[in-house]
């Protein structure tokens, strides 16, 4: 089993989504959308983000952590 996880940076999630990359950020921050912070540096996990988005967009919670 690959346990291995793409990071994506909020510009290539905002492509995915077809948002800008603030708007991604905002997201982020309002707890919306999955992220991991670095620092003061923002990631995305991208079987998170998939599944978020599988979801339908939903607030992210802690039913899809367990998920990915």
């Amino acid at each position: 089993m690959n346990n291995h996880h793409n990071i994506l940076t909020a510009q290539e999630v905002a492509a995915r989504l077809r948002i800008s990359p603030q708007r991604a950020y905002e997201l982020a921050r309002l707890g919306l959308l999955p992220c991991i912070r670095i620092g003061r540096q923002v990631r995305f996990d991208e079987v998170k983000v998939e599944a978020w988005i599988a979801a339908g967009g939903r607030a992210y919670d802690q039913t899809m952590k367990n998920a990915a």
